[in-house]
């Protein structure tokens, strides 16, 4: 068996604690060995595989290169010991480091959801008020231009700045009506 060249020992123990490992992909498994000897040396793998054996289960750049790379980044550049060697202190710690690297991307791909869901409707809230606007400036400039009440340019620069207020006053109402008391506080709602 492959793991046996790589020095893991298949026992009964470890297959009641990761019984898939059986169904698992052999050349997965094995870059996943290869990659944790790789970065924690044999008896560190040998340890980790002992004391965790579903990271055998992890695939090495979904699973393994985030957990410690979050390791990493929550011990810090000044570290007393590098994770590696904590994790062959501790050899639990590298699943640790995959599931909160896991949870971490979870909590990411939300927020970016939300903020592309908070985006459109951001966008369709300001569409339906430009385009409301559009329909009330339309009327005011039939009447200026058929009353004869000003000129081009005048005309121009008051169009200008009423787009200008309408607009802060579509951001306000929106702000108002989705953030509640978040930051709203300075605008009059």
């Amino acid at each position: 068996h492959m793991l046996a060249k790589l020095g893991i020992e298949v026992t009964d123990l470890m297959l009641q604690r990761f019984p898939q490992l059986m169904r698992l992909e052999p050349k997965q498994v094995e870059a996943t060995a290869l990659f944790l000897r790789f970065e924690l040396t044999e008896p560190g793998m040998l340890a980790v595989v002992r004391a965790s054996p579903e990271l055998l289960g992890y695939q090495v750049e979904a699973h393994l290169v985030p957990g410690l790379k979050f390791m990493r980044t929550m011990m810090g550049a000044n570290a007393a010991l590098p994770a590696s060697a904590l994790i062959m202190m501790e050899p639990t710690l590298l699943g640790w480091g995959v599931e909160e690297s896991l949870r971490e991307r979870r909590v990411i791909d939300a927020v970016k959801a939300a903020a592309e869901q908070t985006e459109k409707e951001e966008e369709s809230m300001m569409h339906s008020e430009l385009t409301r606007l559009k329909v009330t400036l339309s009327e005011d400039i039939k009447a200026s231009l058929q009353g004869g009440l000003y000129d081009g340019a005048t005309l121009t620069n008051l169009l200008m700045n009423r787009i200008s207020v309408e607009r802060l006053r579509a951001i306000s109402r929106w702000k108002c009506a989705h953030w509640g008391g978040l930051g709203a506080g300075k605008l009059r709602c």
